[in-house]
């Protein structure tokens, strides 16, 4: 073999006629509108999570403020703050009063801390 018969051997290269029919150039939509279903799916689940526990959270709130006893109250109060500040995923500050002995606050204290988890509650 020689080069003379190596070079008759190779042939040219095709191209097709229209590169625009080989390859179409719109994508398809499905993928796109799967994933925004799913996460509009994941985030309705996270918002109908969220509102629920605060519905549950307010309930427990109305249910310490009707107890009688002010001391058990006061103890129920600090611990649903606690509560409050883990399930909410953010740090809570309470007020200075919240560190006080339980007989040394007054019921206008203890009102306004109600308020405040309340508040706390709709953040």
């Amino acid at each position: 073999m020689n080069e003379d018969t190596v070079l008759a051997q190779l042939r040219d290269i095709h191209l097709p006629a229209d590169l625009g029919a080989t390859a179409p150039a719109t994508m398809a939509t499905w993928p796109f509108l799967v994933l925004a279903g799913i996460a509009g799916v994941l985030f309705a689940v996270h918002i109908w999570r969220a509102r629920r526990w605060r519905q549950s959270a307010r309930a427990e709130l109305s249910g310490i403020v009707q107890m009688e006893n002010r001391a058990t109250q006061w103890s129920m109060l600090l611990a649903f703050a606690a509560e409050l500040s883990k399930r909410a995923r953010h740090p809570l500050t309470l007020p200075a009063f919240a560190y006080r002995h339980p007989d040394t606050v007054s019921d206008s204290e203890r009102a306004e801390f109600i308020v405040f988890l309340g508040a706390e509650l709709g953040r």
